[in-house]
């Protein structure tokens, strides 16, 4: 299973910037946003949130990594980055630019887990390159498995994960981003489930 890291809230004034680092091949979005079913605290947007209409609540782990923004109200309006890297450019990428805070905690994995995933993930994609051409690799991997909503969970004791990928082949979107997350830190890419 996944659990939450340690997370600290600060508040943003309406139409105040959201503090980000600054990111390199990105365009600004306006969007606004209306609730229809319900009214749901997280504030949804296209891309990196960079202020909103309204005050809101920034949910961070560590000093730089937005993990969430809160707020009130069915309608926002948001000023978004959308990133417009192309494939070039992201395969000019390197891990060693990422913090080091940054690599370590979103590279962990927990030691129970099973060795034949991580000499999957090695299969599938430690031999590329860079670190586009790796997730790319393990992201077309996981599109040969089938999607399906009836299915039973894993046998008591068993890794999620390595019971999704060898034995039952077929999940639903929980499993495709656990097998991602776990098989992109297994060959050192950074990756959470959000």
């Amino acid at each position: 299973g996944w659990a939450l890291s340690e997370e600290r809230t600060e508040p943003v004034l309406a139409n105040a910037p959201i503090p980000l680092p600054d990111v390199a091949a990105a365009g600004i979005v306006s969007q606004t946003v209306h609730w229809v079913q319900d009214e749901r605290l997280a504030r949804y947007t296209l891309g990196l949130p960079q202020q909103f209409n309204q005050e809101v609540d920034t949910i961070w782990r560590g000093q730089t990594d937005l993990v969430r923004v809160n707020g009130t109200g069915a309608i926002y309006t948001a000023q978004t980055r959308v990133s417009q890297a192309t494939p070039a450019q992201l395969r000019a990428t390197a891990v060693s630019d990422i913090p080091p805070v940054i690599l370590a905690r979103y590279t962990a994995l927990p030691s129970g887990v099973p060795q034949r995933v991580r000499d999957l993930a090695q299969e599938v994609a430690g031999s590329r390159s860079n670190p586009y051409d790796q997730a790319r690799a393990l992201e077309q991997f996981l599109r040969e498995y089938d999607y399906s909503l009836g299915i039973e969970g894993p046998p008591a004791g068993a890794d999620p994960v390595d019971y999704f990928l060898f034995e039952q082949q077929i999940g639903y979107c929980d499993y495709f981003a656990s097998a991602m997350v776990v098989l992109a830190r297994a060959v050192g890419l950074p990756a959470r489930l959000a």
